[in-house]
């Protein structure tokens, strides 16, 4: 393991998801929004999600998040009504406003107990993680991505993220977190990624920067049921943040590395999607592969790291803590400059 010492992290801790029951979900969006639904517990991060529908087959997500967490949410709401007014061809949720006519009611007196409810249209569709698409399809669902960039590329909004520890930009920080990855091999391979990631973390904050999804992992990518597969919805802006732009189109492949054929195959093809309606500069894609294990590294060392400390969740954080220990193994294989080569190529 590298003999670098360990920083401590700069974020504060995050916020534990509001307790709130199936039926207390109802009464909130019978109080606050006039809906009258029934409601089902969704999975969740952070927030407490429930899928909503109402007597006339409407469909909705309610997101309940802590209080501290109500300048982030606000980002969240202006950023998806920027991109409904900017692009309103490109499928993300819609904002639903309470009777009161803000994007979001606040539950419960000061304290503890208090959390912020939003309510969203529902995406309809199967997340791509439950499917196997194809490079044409991974092809599609790049330009798809590229044309969420797009409607978000003058997006402005005065809210920071200084405490995201999914920042890409901030992934040293993984490396105090690297103490809860049990397999020391897996703990080597992932402290030489952030050496080479510190080393290089300088030409990031030189690239082309706005405001990013910066979270479109296979959950949060919707396959269309109209599309076949073919047109890409995306929910779930929790972590949008004003970053790099190539650092979208890395989070989006680290989580799509092929397990079968080249490892880069998928990355490839998503790539040249994106570069179909956004090109690329030599500098990003340079930076491409580099940026991927980095993200991977985030996912096995904060993936740990949470169930650790909220093992009732352990089951979901593990999710993509476990695919990105595989993809790590794979993509060892390959050196930088093998993998820059392979994803330049047509």
């Amino acid at each position: 393991m590298s003999e670098r010492t360990a920083e401590p992290l700069s974020h504060p801790p995050f916020h534990p998801a509001p307790t709130v029951t199936a039926v207390e979900a109802r009464g909130i969006a019978r109080e606050a929004f006039g809906l009258e639904v029934e409601a089902t517990p969704l999975d969740g991060e952070q927030d407490r999600n429930f899928h909503l529908q109402d007597d006339g087959g409407r469909h909705f997500v309610m997101k309940l998040s802590a209080a501290a967490d109500r300048a982030m949410i606000e980002l969240q709401n202006a950023a998806l009504e920027h991109i409904a007014v900017a692009d309103p061809g490109c499928v993300v949720p819609r904002v639903i406003r309470p009777n009161g006519g803000q994007g979001l009611v606040r539950i419960g007196e000061e304290g503890r107990s208090s959390c912020c409810a939003r309510i969203l249209s529902f995406v309809h569709g199967r997340a791509i993680g439950e499917l196997k698409l194809s490079p044409a399809q991974f092809e599609r669902l790049g330009a798809a991505i590229a044309r969420l960039d797009r409607a978000l590329f003058d997006f402005e909004h005065d809210a920071t993220r200084p405490g995201l520890i999914w920042d890409i930009r901030k992934a040293r920080d993984a490396r105090s977190l690297l103490r809860y990855v049990n397999d020391p091999e897996d703990r080597d391979r992932a402290a030489e990624i952030l050496d080479t990631f510190e080393r290089r973390v300088q030409d990031l904050a030189a690239l082309r920067a706005q405001f990013v999804h910066h979270d479109l992992n296979p959950g949060n990518v919707i396959a269309l049921p109209e599309g076949d597969a073919e047109t890409y919805g995306f929910i779930d802006f929790g972590d949008i943040v004003h970053a790099p732009l190539i650092s979208e189109l890395a989070i989006a492949a680290a989580y799509n590395v092929a397990a079968e054929g080249h490892p880069l195959s998928t990355v490839r093809a998503l790539l040249h999607g994106y570069g179909s309606v956004t090109p690329l500069l030599a500098e990003e894609i340079d930076l491409l592969f580099t940026l991927i294990t980095v993200r991977l590294v985030q996912s096995l060392a904060i993936s740990h790291w949470r169930a650790e400390v909220t093992p009732k969740n352990s089951a979901y954080l593990l999710r993509y803590g476990n695919k990105a220990r595989r993809d790590l193994q794979r993509l060892a294989t390959l050196s930088e400059e093998a993998a820059r080569r392979y994803l330049s190529a047509r």
